[in-house]
């Protein structure tokens, strides 16, 4: 029970300290646009459709940008759990996003090991 509160209270502090809130339907992120509503990425020369999950992701970390989110508070947040085979997939689903945005080298998701990441922007 003392666990599922940290837990609770995690997320709660989360949503609180986000100050960079997505509003609209969409934002510049480095050289990128990001329309949330139709979970797009454009380069102004291509563009990449994000999965439900890889647009949330996306979300998140851009809300949170230069703070360390915790990978529970992640998984907890876009899974409802943090199980093994959904930390495998937050890994797998960090790993495309880096890859969508490796074309801007102001972006970075930075692995921050034990804890969870950090998007520097």
């Amino acid at each position: 029970m003392e666990e599922l509160i940290v837990r609770i209270q995690n997320a709660l502090r989360l949503k609180k300290e986000t100050t960079h809130k997505i509003t609209g339907d969409s934002v510049t992120i480095g050289k990128f646009n990001f329309n949330v509503d139709r979970q797009l990425l454009s380069n102004g020369k291509e563009e990449k459709k994000l999965s439900f999950r890889e647009s949330e992701l996306l979300k998140l970390l851009y809300e949170n940008k230069d703070k360390v989110i915790d990978r529970k508070d992640i998984l907890n947040l876009l899974w409802g759990n943090d199980s093994f085979f959904n930390s495998r997939n937050l890994d797998v689903y960090i790993t495309k996003l880096r890859s969508y945005l490796k074309n801007d080298p102001g972006l970075e998701i930075i692995t921050v090991k034990g804890i969870g990441y950090r998007f520097v922007v």
